[in-house]
């Protein structure tokens, strides 16, 4: 009886285990929160009574394009590991992205596209991280976790056609950076100082200068 009840007891404990919850690796952040915290981040909207576009974008101390300089695997796979491998250099422990107008991160454009299963997935790893197709606020990004987002980053920016412009910055506010389609990235640094380390950590990438006209050489 007494070997019996044990071998019960622990059948019973082993159901009653609890199941871990779901580690969620991005933090949501209210758009207006954002934009009060991160207010150097670039903006543009309608204005009625003007009939135009009203942007805003930080005035910057250099601006740099960057790309790869070589292909090592998929475009989506180089730029999450050399964006990452440049943060890692700057010692950035997070990034926090937004867009520059009021846009949902999943757009009803990239829903309707159900063929392309790389775009399909990048959905499904927001949705796994609790951001669902209402959301338009900012993501703040561990650096842990920055490769794994910015593959799926990338994926939206490069196949759907309204998903931009996304631009990103640091907690201290001393940058500006924004990814465009063609894998080349674009850095404006807002301070003296992060533009030497800047200089310095980009050194440590596969990174190179694209040599966009107008901007300032690595």
């Amino acid at each position: 009886m007494g070997r019996s009840h044990g071998l019960l007891v622990i059948l019973k404990s082993c159901f009653l285990l609890k199941v871990p919850d779901l580690v969620i690796m991005l933090k949501k952040i209210n758009r207006q929160d954002c934009l009060a915290t991160y207010s150097i981040f670039p903006t543009r909207y309608y204005d009625p009574k003007e009939e135009d576009e009203v942007m805003y974008f930080p005035e910057p101390y250099a601006t740099y394009w960057i790309k790869p300089e070589k292909k090592t695997s998929s475009l989506e796979e180089d730029i999450a590991l050399e964006v990452e491998k440049l943060y890692n250099a700057l010692n950035i422990r997070c990034l926090i992205f937004l867009c520059d107008f009021d846009s949902t991160w999943i757009t009803s454009n990239a829903l309707c596209n159900r063929n392309n299963k790389a775009l399909q997935k990048s959905i499904d790893y927001l949705r796994t991280n609790k951001v669902n197709e209402k959301f338009n606020g900012g993501i703040s990004v561990d650096k842990d976790e920055l490769r794994v987002f910015i593959e799926s980053f990338f994926t939206l920016t490069r196949y759907d056609s309204t998903f931009s412009d996304y631009y990103f910055t640091d907690e201290d506010k001393t940058m500006i950076g924004y990814i465009h389609y063609s894998g080349e990235v674009r850095i404006d640094a807002l301070t003296e100082q992060f533009n030497s380390f800047f200089l310095r950590a980009v050194k440590q990438t596969n990174f190179v200068d694209a040599f966009r006209r107008g901007t300032s050489r690595l």
